[in-house]
């Protein structure tokens, strides 16, 4: 994903949709929305393990991610706590 941003990758797809069948452009946007989901669970995370350089220490809060997501803390947290607690070493319990 090196040298791209969002931008780019929308115009992509736009260009693909375009000259594409229906249920083609429909797997290309679905595939699209696998790349956006991975990219917000990676922010997510990125955000929950540090702070930017600059901008404090410590991790950022759910309230803070909800903001950026435009989402309540909680909505945060109960979509992307499991990705953080895993990523933080926490065991699945059954």
């Amino acid at each position: 994903m090196t040298g791209f941003d969002a931008a780019t990758y929308i115009a992509l797809a736009d260009a693909e949709r375009r000259r594409l069948d229906p249920l083609a452009a429909l797997v290309a946007a679905r595939q699209l929305r696998d790349l956006i989901d991975q990219a917000v669970v990676d922010a997510v995370l990125s955000a929950r393990q540090a702070r930017a350089a600059g901008a404090g220490a410590g991790r950022y809060s759910w309230s803070e991610i909800g903001d950026a997501l435009g989402t309540s803390r909680q909505a945060a947290q109960q979509r992307y706590g499991l990705f953080a607690d895993l990523a933080d070493g926490a065991e699945i319990r059954r």
